[in-house]
């Protein structure tokens, strides 16, 4: 079942700065740099609009404390990438590095995914070219949007985190 109410990321079509609602309480948030689209492409840098069910929780184990939550979770190593190669068979999953197709890794110094949760947009089936790692993770310090993604601040994670549970429907629309 959809929880409009529990959890929902809002805002403008072309803004990335919005609102994530979770149990009656609002979070500054983070979209993806061109706003919003209902027609999401591989690297156009737009944060895709519908429901989508959250999948797996990953964490940096070396910078993070394992959070309480309900989520499977899994603590990322440096050997793990996310392929964004459309033209691969492993598009819009999880691999192992070395990896032949273009990816991005997991494992940032810059520290935006010491805390994400998989958005399971583009997942089954997955479609070449629709967009790929599309991830709730912590916001950057150094910019105000994310590439597609969905970013919120650590402590405001942390917080909700614990809350969320496995099956959870999130709604991203725009204003």
């Amino acid at each position: 079942s959809i929880m409009k109410a529990d959890l929902r990321a809002e805002c403008g079509i072309s803004d990335s700065k919005g609102i994530l609602t979770f149990q009656g309480k609002d979070y500054p948030c983070f979209f993806g740099k061109n706003g919003l689209s209902v027609s999401k492409v591989e690297g156009d840098g737009k944060t895709p609009i519908g429901h989508f069910s959250l999948g797996q929780c990953f964490y940096r184990a070396d910078r993070i404390q394992l959070p309480e939550t309900n989520l499977s979770f899994r603590a990322i190593t440096p050997n793990e990438g996310w392929c964004d190669d459309q033209a691969h068979p492993s598009y819009n999953q999880l691999v192992h590095l070395p990896f032949e197709g273009r990816h991005e890794k997991m494992y940032l110094e810059e520290g935006i995914y010491d805390l994400v949760i998989e958005i399971l947009y583009n997942h089954d089936p997955v479609v070449p070219g629709k967009g790929s790692a599309i991830f709730w993770h912590l916001q950057s310090a150094m910019r105000p949007y994310t590439e597609g993604c969905l970013a919120i601040e650590r402590d405001a994670f942390l917080g909700i985190i614990k809350d969320l549970t496995p099956g959870m429907i999130i709604e991203i629309c725009g204003t």
